[in-house]
This record gives structure tokens, C-alpha cells and sequence, in this order.
């Protein structure tokens, strides 16, 4: 999980194909271990 410059979150992780987003997006499928390691990482 990466924070930009101006203050939204980026997520890293494997790509999934549960459903098709809209033009110039994409999804990104997160573990809950992953996702409950970085809000801890992050003091949340």
C-alpha cells in the first residue's frame, strides 16, 4: 500500500478478473492479511 502525493492510497497486489471495470481502472484483489498488515503498519 503506497500513499501519493496528493493523499489517496495505491494497492499493490495480484490482478483479478472478477469483474471488468470501467475504462482506465483495474482491480487489484487484497488478501485481509495484507490489508490488516498495513493499517497496522500504518498506525490505523
Amino acid at each position: 500500500m503506497y500513499r501519493t502525493a496528493a493523499g489517496s492510497f495505491v494497492v499493490q497486489g495480484d490482478v483479478s478478473d472478477a469483474f471488468t471495470p470501467p475504462a482506465g481502472e483495474g482491480l487489484v484483489e487484497i488478501p485481509e492479511a495484507v490489508l490488516r498488515e498495513a493499517f497496522r503498519a500504518l498506525g490505523w
